[in-house]
Protein backbone atom coordinates (compact mmCIF):
# COMPACT_ATOMS: atom_id res chain seq x y z
CA UNK A 1 0.00 0.00 0.00
CA UNK A 2 1.45 3.30 -0.81
CA UNK A 3 0.84 6.63 1.52
CA UNK A 4 0.02 10.10 0.75
CA UNK A 5 2.47 12.60 2.71
CA UNK A 6 0.79 16.01 1.71
CA UNK A 7 1.30 19.69 3.36
CA UNK A 8 -0.78 22.61 3.64
CA UNK A 9 -0.71 25.62 5.65
CA UNK A 10 -2.45 25.57 8.90
CA UNK A 11 -3.02 27.45 12.47
CA UNK A 12 -1.29 25.36 15.71
CA UNK A 13 -1.95 26.91 19.09
CA UNK A 14 0.95 28.46 20.64
CA UNK A 15 2.46 28.32 17.27
CA UNK A 16 0.76 30.30 14.54
CA UNK A 17 0.65 29.74 10.71
CA UNK A 18 2.95 26.81 9.90
CA UNK A 19 3.37 24.18 7.38
CA UNK A 20 1.84 20.79 8.53
CA UNK A 21 2.59 17.74 6.84
CA UNK A 22 0.06 15.14 6.91
CA UNK A 23 -0.08 10.98 6.26
CA UNK A 24 -3.07 9.42 4.81
CA UNK A 25 -4.85 13.12 6.36
CA UNK A 26 -3.15 11.97 10.10
CA UNK A 27 -1.33 15.52 10.61
CA UNK A 28 2.14 14.20 12.28
CA UNK A 29 5.15 16.91 11.70
CA UNK A 30 5.03 20.95 11.14
CA UNK A 31 7.60 22.89 9.58
CA UNK A 32 8.24 26.53 10.41
CA UNK A 33 7.58 29.41 7.00
CA UNK A 34 9.18 32.37 6.13
CA UNK A 35 8.08 35.81 7.66
CA UNK A 36 7.05 36.39 3.25
CA UNK A 37 4.86 33.35 4.02
CA UNK A 38 3.23 34.74 6.87
CA UNK A 39 2.42 38.33 5.39
CA UNK A 40 0.93 36.22 2.18
CA UNK A 41 -2.86 36.90 2.09
CA UNK A 42 -3.18 33.87 0.09
CA UNK A 43 -1.29 31.92 3.40
CA UNK A 44 -3.75 33.36 5.60
CA UNK A 45 -6.63 32.55 4.15
CA UNK A 46 -5.39 28.77 3.12
CA UNK A 47 -4.83 28.39 7.44
CA UNK A 48 -7.61 29.95 8.22
CA UNK A 49 -9.58 27.54 6.44
CA UNK A 50 -8.76 24.87 8.60
CA UNK A 51 -9.45 23.80 11.92
CA UNK A 52 -6.58 24.96 14.21
CA UNK A 53 -4.63 22.21 15.18
CA UNK A 54 -3.23 21.49 18.90
CA UNK A 55 0.58 20.69 19.63
CA UNK A 56 -0.76 17.69 21.45
CA UNK A 57 -2.72 16.16 18.85
CA UNK A 58 0.85 16.58 16.36
CA UNK A 59 2.89 14.70 19.18
CA UNK A 60 0.37 12.52 20.07
CA UNK A 61 -0.82 11.43 16.01
CA UNK A 62 3.14 11.15 15.51
CA UNK A 63 3.70 9.15 18.55
CA UNK A 64 0.94 6.82 16.71
CA UNK A 65 2.91 6.42 13.48
CA UNK A 66 6.02 5.45 15.38
CA UNK A 67 4.52 2.52 17.14
CA UNK A 68 3.14 0.94 14.35
CA UNK A 69 6.48 2.03 12.23
CA UNK A 70 4.60 4.24 9.71
CA UNK A 71 6.45 7.61 10.20
CA UNK A 72 7.88 8.54 6.91
CA UNK A 73 11.10 10.27 8.55
CA UNK A 74 11.70 7.93 10.84
CA UNK A 75 10.88 4.35 9.29
CA UNK A 76 10.59 3.07 5.27
CA UNK A 77 7.59 4.05 4.10
CA UNK A 78 6.13 3.34 0.52
CA UNK A 79 4.73 6.97 -0.78
CA UNK A 80 2.90 7.71 -4.05
CA UNK A 81 5.03 9.85 -6.37
CA UNK A 82 2.94 13.20 -5.27
CA UNK A 83 3.99 12.96 -2.26
CA UNK A 84 6.22 15.58 0.18
CA UNK A 85 8.26 15.09 2.82
CA UNK A 86 9.69 18.18 5.24
CA UNK A 87 13.26 18.79 4.38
Amino acid sequence: MKYQVRAEYRFVDTIGIVLVYSINSLEFVYDDISEEELQDPLVIAIAQSEPILSVEDLIRNSEYLIMEELHPLLFPVELDEYSELPP
